[in-house]
């Protein structure tokens, strides 16, 4: 989620025109040594605006992967919002 909150370049913008630091979800993935896709996958979960479930990834709760997995399931399956997150996704025993 870190490297999601790093990588602010919108697409199709291009990395020298801001004079303000800028970065790529590639460059933030590889400050932080993590994949692309994990980047990707959590800007997903950010935009989704679920402050529930972006609190839980954030305290470990959840995995990045299955946040983006639930937020791609309601949005193709809208229905799927009214059953509880914790049904939906797996939550980590810690």
């Amino acid at each position: 989620m870190v490297a999601a909150k790093i990588a602010n370049l919108s697409r199709g913008q291009r990395a020298d025109s801001q004079i303000c630091e800028s970065a790529t979800q590639p460059h933030a993935a590889e400050m932080l040594n993590v994949s692309a896709r994990a980047v990707s996958s959590a800007k997903k979960v950010q935009q989704s605006g679920n402050a529930s479930l972006i609190a839980d990834v954030e305290a470990g709760k959840v995995t990045v992967s299955a946040a983006a997995q639930h937020v791609a399931a309601v949005t193709r399956y809208p229905e799927l919002s009214i059953i509880p997150t914790n049904d939906v996704y797996c939550i980590i025993d810690t």
